[in-house]
């Protein structure tokens, strides 16, 4: 008898792991929208943080953003408290729901801390589109004819186009530098010196694999495993920015009523074994 045979896909084609959203979080979104109540909206963020730390860590690895994870997980509590009043349980889940309105106002932060140009309506995020499509197809030019044709075509000032095309400009810097210097009949060396590969598909695809499967197998730990491990590795378990000093085990036995520093190492070595084989039994790395 021909035994059947089951094919994995590749963790690319994989969603990622989602944290599931508490049943107690829908009850008090309901609340609060019913009642305004603070101590409701409270329960709820309590209840619903962990899916928002989710989308902030995902926020800030995907822009390189992690400096402003605080931040961001500030805009996330300030848009549910005033987008819960808008909920409607029978047209969507609550996830979705939440996800729309933090997306939207975090993008508009991303925007501006990267730029300094604050995108304020929707028509004025058209207007800096339409001006960056027009500086592209005039081959990047800035002199002041190219100017004032495409002032002429948004009916903007000059000297407003430019400062559009500055703003435009600097959230574009994330592509790499050229990788050769020469052609491939030349005798020098093909390689740029300097050159950068970070925005490289496939090096961004394979650090994208990566940082999703580390972070699912992190947020899969105990309590007490994410704190010593996140302690001990010098880095925040909320935000994922680096922390000033790195924790000794005596100190996270203590800090977390363990009998001895050893008791404290064998937490952090579990913790890591058990990640390093989600990411294998995920297709995420090679051996463990």
């Amino acid at each position: 008898m021909e035994q059947k045979r089951t094919i994995k896909l590749p963790s690319m084609f994989r969603r990622p792991t989602e944290r599931p959203v508490p049943k107690r979080a829908k009850k008090w979104a309901l609340l609060y929208r019913d009642t305004g109540e603070d101590e409701y909206f409270q329960r709820f963020l309590a209840d619903f943080e962990p899916v928002l730390d989710q989308i902030v860590i995902g926020a800030a690895y995907n822009y390189n953003m992690g400096e402003h994870a605080e931040d961001l997980k500030s805009i996330c509590a300030a848009t549910c408290m005033n987008a819960l009043f808008l909920y409607e349980p029978e047209k969507c889940s609550l996830r979705k729901f939440v996800q729309s309105y933090v997306w939207a106002d975090m993008l508009d932060y991303i925007r501006t801390m990267r730029s300094g140009y604050t995108v304020s309506t929707r028509s004025t995020d058209y207007v800096m589109r339409k001006i960056m499509w027009e500086y592209h197809q005039h081959h990047d030019r800035t002199d002041n004819a190219t100017l004032q044709e495409i002032a002429d075509k948004v009916n903007r000032k000059p000297k407003t186009v430019m400062r559009y095309i500055m703003a435009g400009v600097a959230n574009e810097m994330q592509v790499a530098y050229y990788y050769r210097n020469q052609d491939d009949d030349s005798e020098r060396t093909l390689e740029e010196t300097i050159s950068d590969s970070s925005a490289d598909p496939q090096h961004a695809l394979a650090f994208c694999e990566r940082t999703m499967g580390v972070t699912d197998a992190f947020q899969e730990l105990r309590n007490v495993d994410r704190d010593i491990v996140s302690l001990h590795l010098q880095f925040c378990e909320r935000c994922a920015t680096k922390q000033d000093r790195r924790q000794t085990f005596q100190e996270l036995a203590l800090r977390n009523g363990l009998r001895s520093p050893k008791a404290a190492e064998n937490h952090y070595r579990k913790a890591i074994d058990q990640m390093a084989l989600q990411l294998f039994e995920g297709g995420r790395c090679a051996a463990v």
